[in-house]
């Protein structure tokens, strides 16, 4: 069967709709796919298992894409289309405009209308706090516990040994940090002053090597964190995603925000380390037992919602970041640290004893989830 793939959400997205391919592809599908230019595209193109891939460009308009993706997809007749899961306006109205056995994954009243979900010509009710990696094998006729849900990053050969040669001599066999403190959610960052005093303190008392590693766009904050953090840190600059993820692959630990590179180090298998703020933990937390998330106890939390996104007025100030404690995040990451150093894996390091800390559990995908009073 030809199939036609549709998402043309973040490059976090993209990883987490891999398991979905994988399934896919396993059962001797046709694959092509439509996938947006934001570096997506890289993450998909290297798994090696689509026929076709197609671009979204976004610096065109809607219609100017749709007309471009109609002809070139036209000799192409494919059987069945998914708009992959999160699916919002874009990827309903395309699917519908480019076949008539289009499918899609959001199938309740509070999205029905304003994401265009009329238009999908079959829905499936998925599970709103499940996963997305669960509802896209859902999505796609994955059987219920269908186990083969890891997400798959593939960094070609080439670019793995161009970063190694480059940034990690054989000589330095120092503890690398990978720090990426940005999102493409800036509301849901937090404060970058508090990322400098735990680089600054890490650097002073444990003498690791720390990176911060983000995209040109960010080159500016980059900037302002090494300069205030001085000695012991560095920062790597890449457009490419895949560079990135070589160069995670060959750290040590990740430490950042909910972000795109976060879910290519959790799903490289690395040590991850993500602070939380107002996004779904159930829908969104990184993949594997190597990876935890640190978040404040409110309430309110999770407040951002696909379909409306954040609440434009919290009136909690923010305060699922914004009282989220550095001393007690430096703790945190210290002790990390000091028992990667001794080779024990996330799910071994015994963090229970350190002060403030409400609960720690284990959540679908198999993060560790700390909670903080």
């Amino acid at each position: 069967m030809k199939i036609l793939l549709v998402s043309l959400q973040g490059i976090g997205n993209s990883v987490l709709i891999t398991p979905a391919i994988k399934y896919l592809y396993k059962q001797g599908h046709i694959l092509d796919m439509v996938v947006s230019d934001n570096n997506s595209y890289r993450i998909v193109e290297a798994l090696g298992i689509l026929r076709k891939i197609f671009i979204y460009k976004e610096k065109e308009n809607f219609f100017k894409n749709a007309l471009r993706l109609k002809k070139e997809l036209k000799a192409d007749k494919h059987e069945v289309v998914y708009a992959m899961y999160p699916n919002g306006r874009r990827e309903n109205i395309l699917s519908f405009y480019l076949s008539k056995e289009n499918k899609g994954g959001i199938k309740d009243r509070q999205g029905y209308w304003k994401m265009f979900c009329f238009l999908l010509r079959q829905t499936l009710a998925l599970d709103k706090d499940g996963h997305d990696i669960i509802n896209n094998l859902k999505l796609v006729g994955a059987p219920e516990f269908y186990q083969d849900s890891k997400p798959l990053i593939v960094v070609p050969l080439k670019i793995a040994e161009e970063v190694a040669n480059s940034y990690f001599p054989n000589t330095d066999n120092r503890f690398t940090l990978i720090l990426h403190p940005f999102s493409s959610k800036k509301q849901g960052l937090w404060n970058i002053y508090n990322y400098i005093y735990i680089c600054q303190r890490l650097a002073r008392e444990k003498k690791i090597r720390i990176v911060v590693a983000g995209s040109p766009d960010e080159s500016e904050l980059m900037d302002i964190i090494t300069k205030k953090v001085g000695e012991g840190i560095e920062k790597y600059t890449k457009s490419n995603i895949l560079c990135a993820a070589a160069f995670i692959n060959h750290s040590d630990l990740f430490l950042g925000s909910d972000s795109s590179l976060m879910h290519i180090s959790a799903a490289l298998g690395k040590p991850t380390i993500a602070i939380w703020g107002f996004t779904d933990y159930q829908r969104t937390s990184p993949y594997g037992e190597n990876s935890l998330i640190i978040r404040k106890d409110i309430d309110c939390s999770p407040c951002y919602d696909f379909v409306y996104g954040l609440r434009k007025n919290c009136q909690f100030n923010r305060a699922c970041l914004n009282k989220l404690d550095k001393e007690i995040v430096y703790k945190i990451i210290s002790t990390v640290i000091d028992e990667i150093k001794e080779k024990k894996t996330m799910q071994a390091i015994q963090l229970n004893s350190i002060e403030n800390i409400k609960n720690i559990t284990t959540l679908w995908s198999g993060c560790r989830m700390i909670t903080i009073n």
